[in-house]
């Protein structure tokens, strides 16, 4: 009889036919992870007597985060030391957003959004991956390495928050203090 909050992602959506991808864009992701995500969300689609809300947040960031992602692996060396880092492509462009605003909107969500509906977390914004180098790791220079290319990158994915806006949700949190706070904790 509970609300159940199903986490997806926006991997789900892969290279975009249209900017800002809203959650009525094709979902056709490629890789296990999008795959995994999409088998969930049609397990959710079948079950028709539940009370589930569908939320693909786009790309987190801020305090806590595994080195294994982008953002936090370069706070992560900047934290050690390291003034020149290996990046792959800087010119991509993602929707960032903190990961305590993305936690107020699934609450926000679980509240109050109507059932089976779908939503997107994300600001609507891209910003150039080059940028978060810069936040994430001040002054340090970018090395690319073409190990870290991937041919399937797509050039910007940039979500609409439209939906989720709607029921009284906003992200707060600006980039550049998601990375000094991811910084800071590294530091501690």
């Amino acid at each position: 009889g509970c609300r159940v909050v199903l986490l997806s992602s926006c991997h789900v959506y892969d290279a975009p036919t249209r900017l800002p991808v809203d959650e009525e864009h094709p979902t056709r992701g490629e890789g296990p992870y999008a795959k995994s995500k999409m088998a969930a969300e049609a397990e959710a689609f079948s079950r028709r007597d539940r009370d589930w809300v569908l939320v693909r947040p786009f790309n987190l960031t801020g305090p806590g985060q595994s080195p294994e992602f982008a953002a936090a692996d370069w706070a992560h060396q900047w934290v050690g030391g390291a003034r020149e880092i290996q990046t792959g492509d800087l010119d991509l462009r993602r929707d960032y957003m903190d990961v305590r605003d993305a936690c107020e909107g699934l609450r926000i969500l679980a509240e109050r959004a109507p059932r089976r509906e779908i939503f997107n977390l994300c600001t609507g914004q891209a910003v150039a991956l080059r940028e978060v180098f810069e936040l994430a790791a001040p002054g340090a220079r970018p090395i690319q390495d073409k190990s870290r290319l991937r041919a399937h990158d797509v050039p910007e994915l940039r979500g609409c928050a439209k939906k989720a806006a709607a029921l009284g949700w906003t992200p707060k949190i600006p980039l550049s203090t998601s990375l000094s706070d991811l910084r800071e904790g590294l530091s501690a």
